[in-house]
């Protein structure tokens, strides 16, 4: 996330003063709310960047009244992503710390389980 930041920070200086400086900075508030598989509490993250995103947008939409459509829209579906996560996911993701397996051992047990043989195991699982 840090990396994503500080290449919109380096981008600033271009698009200061240009008539789509309103739109780079409302999509750019909108791209943080993606972070939200990062955070432990994700409903609460991705509040303050939909608000943060909110805000660029309603001055968006006073600017150029015809880009409220898709400013709607864009709105409307980072509220749904957040409920979906609010439900889905409250704590955040869970990550595995073990680590997945190849493809070669998914293979070899879906062969298995199709043959009614018996799932060989996997130094993954462990």
């Amino acid at each position: 996330m840090a990396l994503f930041k500080e290449h919109l920070a380096k981008l600033q200086p271009f698009l200061k003063g240009k008539t789509f400086d309103l739109h780079a900075k409302t999509i750019s508030d909108a791209c943080s709310t993606f972070f939200w598989v990062f955070v432990d509490a994700p409903d609460m993250a991705m509040q303050g960047t939909i608000e943060s995103a909110e805000f660029n947008g309603l001055k968006l939409r006073k600017a150029f009244p015809a880009h409220a459509d898709w400013m709607v829209s864009l709105f409307t579906a980072l509220k749904a992503l957040k409920e979906y996560a609010k439900e889905n996911f409250k704590m955040g993701l869970a990550w595995n710390p073990k680590g997945t397996k190849t493809y070669e051992e998914l293979e070899a047990e879906l062969k298995a389980i199709s043959n009614n043989q018996e799932v060989p195991s996997s130094g993954a699982a462990k």
